[in-house]
C-alpha cells in the first residue's frame, strides 16, 4: 500500500500525534522552572510513555499506534489534572496572602473622635478580632498546602527537597503579607496623625483642658486630660502591639515539615523592616509636633493664672482687713 492510498490514515495519525504533543506542551508551559523540578517525576513518567513513539514504535501497525496515542493522552490527562489542582491551590494561597495583607490591624474611621483612653481600648478589641481572622486565613493556607503534599509525599528525596523549597516560597509570601499588613496599618495611623500631605488630618482625640491640683495646698496647674505623655505612649505603642499580634504566626516549614527552620520569627523580621521603622519614626515625630502645638496653646492660659494661683480665702480676708474704698474694688475687678 503506497502513501497516497494511506493519506487519510496518515492525516488522522498526524492530528492525533499533535494532540499528544499539545497535551504534553500544555503541562510544561503551565509550570515554572521551580515547579517543573517539583513535578520532575510526573514529567519523567510522561516522557517514558512517549519515548517508545520516538524510538521503536511501528507506526505502520494501526492498532499499535492507536493504543500508544490513547495511553499517552490518558496519562497526560491525569498529570494535567494534578497540575491544575496544584496551580489552583497555589493561586488560592496567593489570594489568602492578599487578604492577610489587606485585613489591617489598625482601625481608624476618620470620623470618630476618641475621648479619654477609648482609642487604646478600641484598637485592642480590633486587633483581637483581626488576629482571629488572620489566623483562620493562615490555617487555610496550611490546610491547602497539606492537601497539595499528598501528591508528592511518596516521592524520592530530590522531590522532597523541591517540596521544601516550595514551602519556603509560600512562607515568604505569608511573611510579606504580614509585613505589608503591619506597614499599611501603621501608614493609616501615620495619616491620622500627620495627614496625607494634601489635607490636614481629621481630629482623632478629644483633649480637655483642666485645672489640675495633685498636691494638698499646692498650686493648681492647667493641664490636658488625658495628658500628652499618655496619648503619645498610647499611639507610639501601637507598633509594638502589632508585632505582638503577629507573633502567633510561625513559619510554614516548621508547621508543615515539623522541623527546625533556621530563620528568625516572622514578627522579629517584620519589626526590623526599614520601611516600618521609618513610619514609626514619622508617627512619633507627628505626636511630638502636635504636643508642641498644644503646649503653645496651653500658654495662652497664663494670662489668667491669678484666677487659680491666688489663695482666694486669704485674699478676701486681707481685703476685709484693709477695708478699701469702692473705687479700689472697681480697679481690682478691672484688673
Amino acid at each position: 500500500m503506497n502513501v497516497a492510498e494511506r493519506a487519510e490514515d496518515l492525516r488522522i495519525l498526524r492530528e492525533n500525534l499533535l494532540l499528544v504533543a499539545r497535551d504534553y506542551n500544555r503541562i510544561i508551559a503551565m509550570l515554572s522552572p521551580d515547579e517543573q523540578a517539583l513535578f520532575k517525576e510526573r514529567i519523567r513518567f510522561l516522557d517514558k510513555k512517549i519515548h517508545p513513539g520516538l524510538k521503536k514504535l511501528h507506526w505502520a501497525l494501526k492498532g499499535a499506534s492507536a493504543f500508544f496515542i490513547t495511553e499517552c493522552r490518558i496519562h497526560a490527562s491525569k498529570v494535567q489534572t494534578i497540575v491544575n489542582e496544584f496551580k489552583a491551590s497555589t493561586l488560592t494561597i496567593g489570594w489568602r496572602a492578599q487578604e492577610i495583607s489587606e485585613t489591617l490591624l489598625v482601625r481608624i474611621s476618620g470620623k470618630r473622635v476618641y475621648k479619654d483612653l477609648e482609642f487604646e481600648e478600641d484598637q485592642r478589641e480590633h486587633r483581637a478580632a483581626v488576629q482571629q481572622k488572620l489566623m483562620s486565613l493562615h490555617q487555610d493556607v496550611v490546610a491547602i498546602t497539606t492537601n497539595s503534599y499528598e501528591v508528592f509525599k511518596n516521592d524520592g528525596p530530590e522531590i522532597q527537597q523541591q517540596w521544601m523549597l516550595y514551602t519556603i516560597r509560600l512562607d515568604r509570601m505569608m511573611e510579606d503579607a504580614l509585613r505589608l499588613n503591619v506597614k499599611w496599618s501603621l501608614l493609616e495611623l501615620s495619616k491620622a496623625i500627620n495627614g496625607d500631605g494634601k489635607t490636614t488630618p481629621n481630629p482623632l482625640f478629644r483633649v480637655l483642658v483642666i485645672l489640675q491640683n495633685d498636691t494638698q495646698g499646692g498650686v493648681a496647674q492647667v493641664e490636658f486630660s488625658p495628658t500628652l505623655q499618655t496619648l503619645a505612649g498610647v499611639v507610639n505603642d501601637i507598633g509594638h502591639h502589632l508585632f505582638s499580634t503577629i507573633s502567633v504566626f510561625h513559619h510554614l516549614p516548621e508547621i508543615l515539615i515539623r522541623r527546625k527552620f533556621h530563620r528568625d520569627p516572622i514578627h522579629i523580621i517584620v519589626e526590623r523592616d526599614e520601611d516600618i521603622k521609618k513610619i514609626q519614626a514619622q508617627i512619633s515625630s507627628g505626636m511630638t509636633n502636635n504636643a508642641s502645638l498644644l503646649q503653645n496653646y496651653l500658654k495662652t492660659w497664663d494670662l489668667y493664672r491669678e484666677i487659680w494661683e491666688i489663695n482666694k480665702d486669704s485674699f478676701i480676708r486681707r481685703y476685709q482687713r484693709l477695708n478699701p474704698p469702692v473705687s479700689s474694688f472697681d480697679a481690682d475687678i478691672a484688673r
